[in-house]
């Protein structure tokens, strides 16, 4: 391997990279941290519901007029879940690296 990969699969391979490359390993993973959370779950609204609105629900309107309700949290598609890693073991993980 020349260099910091270009593609991360695995959580062996974070943990591989974090001896290898702890500055570029830290910073993917914050950038991952950055990217877990995003507006998930949506459920279409029935003519005439209101729906929620609020910090963490917004309601998003198609190009057809259909309304959806959706709700801020983590997603489950992102990244962090992809690799099998939780916000706070990343968050452990770039702590570990700094201290060590």
């Amino acid at each position: 391997m020349r260099g910091f990969p270009k593609h991360i699969n695995t959580r062996r391979d974070v943990e591989i990279l974090l001896k290898a490359y702890p500055d570029e390993t830290k910073k993917f993973l914050q950038e991952c941290i950055n990217e877990s959370e995003n507006w998930i779950n949506p459920v279409k609204l029935a003519d005439g519901e209101a729906g929620i609105e609020d910090a963490t629900h917004c309601i998003r309107i198609e190009e057809n007029g259909e309304r959806y309700q959706l709700e801020w949290g983590f997603d489950p598609g992102c990244k962090l879940a992809r690799l099998g890693i939780s916000v706070a073991e990343a968050e452990a993980m770039i702590n570990a690296a700094q201290e060590a």
